[in-house]
C-alpha cells in the first residue's frame, strides 16, 4: 500500500476531529469499520508469520546447497557464484524480516489508533450526555 493510500484510509478511519452531530448508527458503522481494518491488518501480519515461518525450511536447504557447493568448489568462478547465492539469501531473508516487522508495526499501529479513536467517541458522548456540568438544582 503506498504512503498517500495509507494516508487517506488512515484518515477515513481516525479523523482527527470527531463531531457530536453523528448518528447512533453512524458511529457504530465507523467503529466497525475500523474493528474490521485492525481485524485484516492482524490477519495479513499472522499470513505473513506463517510464510516467512514456511519458508525457513526452504531457505535452510538452499543454505546447506549452497554451503556445499562452496565447500567443494574447485575454482574461482564456483566459489565466487556460492558466495553469491548466500549473500542474495541473506539479502532475501532480510526482506522477509522488514515486511514481517512492517506488517506487525502497522497492526499494532491500526490497534491503537482504533482505541484512541474509540475514547475520544466515548468521551465525547459522554460530554453530550452530561452537557455543560451542570447538574440539576430543585427550586424552592
Amino acid at each position: 500500500m503506498s504512503v498517500q493510500q495509507t494516508e487517506a484510509n488512515y484518515a477515513q478511519l481516525f479523523p482527527g476531529q470527531v463531531t457530536n452531530a453523528l448518528s447512533m448508527n453512524e458511529v457504530l458503522v465507523n467503529a466497525k469499520t475500523r474493528w474490521d481494518e485492525a481485524y485484516a491488518s492482524l490477519q495479513r501480519s499472522a499470513l505473513l508469520q506463517g510464510q516467512t515461518v514456511d519458508n525457513i525450511g526452504t531457505d535452510t536447504g538452499l543454505l546447506k546447497d549452497a554451503m556445499a557447493r562452496s565447500q567443494g568448489a574447485t575454482g574461482a568462478l564456483d566459489a565466487a557464484q556460492a558466495g553469491n547465492e548466500l549473500t542474495a539469501l541473506g539479502v532475501k531473508q532480510s526482506l522477509q524480516l522488514q515486511g514481517l516487522l512492517a506488517a506487525q508495526a502497522r497492526a499494532q499501529t491500526l490497534q491503537q489508533a482504533r482505541d484512541l479513536a474509540t475514547e475520544d467517541e466515548a468521551r465525547q458522548r459522554f460530554t453530550a450526555f452530561v452537557g455543560t456540568g451542570t447538574g440539576y438544582t430543585p427550586a424552592n
